[in-house]
């Protein structure tokens, strides 16, 4: 028997199955239902009541299996990625890190090495942090220029003008861009990025480093 995988990088759809204790739900997209297993979060906005929801997605095939991890942000999915080439992590683990901390507010523990960030997370002992801390070295860098903010109350931990700005910051630093040269533009042009595309953000931050 043949198999087929179709990735899936995004969703939007309704949730018509209040999220399990596990992160798993269901996503109902043109009368199509996903079960997708999401970072477990206290105050997560996705929930049954939520009404339209976009979830950015990492498709996982393992043999015949085939499962759908969901992110509130593309940084939260970029980091899940990163995390899961770190030897000892799989994607349960991989998400109990995020279930602790936004995909930028690892960045930024990876960047200081900060050890005591990253303790209390359930299965996450000193040698993973170790792990962590050593093979995702300048994987995220491009997250560690924004702010690292905490999840507000509401659960969420990212925003469209992050989304944005991580994007350019990784396009800078793949121009050749040093990390403190990207940080630097992109610090000049974080100021009214919410209705801003990307391509202008970027010849903006170039602007500024000419």
């Amino acid at each position: 028997m043949c198999y087929i995988a179709c990735v899936i990088g995004r969703l939007r759809g309704v949730i018509v199955e209040t999220p399990a204790p596990d992160g798993s739900c269901l996503i109902e997209v043109g009368g199509v239902g996903y079960e997708v297993h999401m970072p477990v979060r206290r105050g997560s906005p996705f929930t049954a009541s939520s009404g339209d929801v976009t979830v950015f997605v990492h498709t996982h095939v393992r043999e015949d299996t085939l499962t759908l991890f969901g992110f509130e942000s593309h940084q939260d999915r970029h980091a899940f990625r990163q995390l899961l080439t770190v030897s000892g992590i799989g994607p349960r683990l991989a998400m109990a890190v995020l279930g602790g901390m936004t995909g930028i507010e690892l960045a930024h523990a990876v960047s200081r090495t900060d050890r005591e960030k990253l303790k209390g997370i359930v299965g996450v002992g000193a040698k993973i942090i170790d792990r962590i801390l050593l093979e995702m070295k300048g994987k995220l860098d491009h997250l560690a220029m924004l702010p690292a903010k905490p999840m507000d109350p509401s659960g969420h931990g990212g925003s469209a003008a992050s989304d944005s700005l991580s994007q350019v910051a990784a396009a800078l630093m793949q121009m050749g861009y040093k990390r403190a040269e990207a940080a630097q533009a992109v610090a000049k042009v974080a100021g009214g990025t919410e209705d801003k595309p990307v391509e202008t953000l970027l010849r903006e931050a170039l602007l500024a480093l000419s």
